[in-house]
């Protein structure tokens, strides 16, 4: 009910005048409704309503980067490290996969290099980094040596280490299906059902699983719930199933949703079976012509 919201937030900045909560809850309309030229002058009131909450600075650059505006997204990523400090880590690597996304893995990799000393947790990112890279030795050392099974299966398993990537996707498999008998199928716990299985050798279940998400997710009208949160690796989960047709179809979709794909298409391991193909070429020079076309990232101090 957009419309009974918009008027409810209106009366209420009638009574009391723009407030913080006021200013969100506009941009949430927007972004729910598919109002997607008013997001980021949506997000800056936000912001300026509350310009030092940075766990608000975050959630906004998240959704801002799902849409594209990989420049805000990556401000208000700095903005939040600046409100909370350097162990800012999820800000930090959000930052990261928007730096890949822009400029690249290995531009991702030189980000990784000025991580402040006080951060931590980041061995699984620097692993993924360093494998999307090409640099395949030095991330099976990073994971072994910072993450073993608390490492995602499916990156395990890129890495080549194989038998750590047996163990997580079993312990991994097993914590999302206790979660299924409460419940609970979130989008988190599907992706980690559904990679685990790919590890196994499930792969016709992980594609059933895949498929019913799919259906539910694409009920959902607009862009930005289409490709928000973890909706967005179903592309890759469809390549590593051997989908090309599906792929194809959603790689168009999405640029034509204006979501931001740049170099992840050239990095990630998930589409090394279609590096070859022709028209996911294609596809993949008009992502990275999108973002090559953007400025460079600045690194803003405080």
């Amino acid at each position: 009910e957009f419309e009974g919201a918009r008027r409810e937030l209106a009366r209420a900045e009638a009574r009391h005048g723009p407030f913080a909560e006021s200013r969100m809850g506009r941009f949430v309309i927007a972004w729910e409704s598919g109002d997607v030229a008013e997001l980021p002058r949506l997000a800056r009131e936000a912001m300026a309503a509350d310009p030092e909450n940075g766990d608000r600075a975050n959630a906004l650059g998240i959704m801002l980067s799902v849409l594209g505006d990989v420049v805000e997204a990556d401000r208000l990523y700095q903005r939040a490290m600046v409100i909370g400090g350097p162990r800012v880590t999820a800000a930090f690597v959000n930052r990261v996969f928007v730096r890949r996304q822009w400029r690249g893995a290995p531009a991702a990799l030189q980000l990784l290099a000025h991580a402040p000393s006080t951060q931590s947790g980041l061995g699984m990112v620097h692993g993924q980094m360093l494998l999307e890279a090409g640099r395949i030795q030095e991330a099976r050392e990073v994971l072994e040596r910072t993450e073993g099974t608390r490492a995602p299966p499916i990156l395990l398993a890129d890495a080549g280490l194989v038998a750590l990537a047996r163990e997580a996707a079993e312990s991994s498999r097993a914590a999302a299906e206790a979660e299924f008998a409460r419940g609970n199928r979130s989008s988190a716990r599907r992706l980690s059902w559904i990679n685990a299985s790919i590890v196994l050798g499930q792969r016709d279940a992980a594609f059933s699983e895949l498929e019913a998400w799919r259906i539910e997710i694409e009920r959902m009208p607009t862009p930005t719930r289409r490709w928000g949160g973890l909706a967005s690796n179903m592309t890759q989960i469809y390549a590593r199933l051997g989908q090309r047709d599906t792929v194809l179809a959603r790689i168009r979709q999405a640029l034509a949703d204006g979501v931001p794909l740049g170099y992840e298409l050239r990095d990630s391991l998930a589409y090394v079976s279609l590096r070859d193909d022709p028209e996911f070429q294609a596809l993949r020079r008009q992502a990275e012509a999108r973002v090559a076309a953007l400025p460079d990232p600045v690194d803003e101090r405080p």
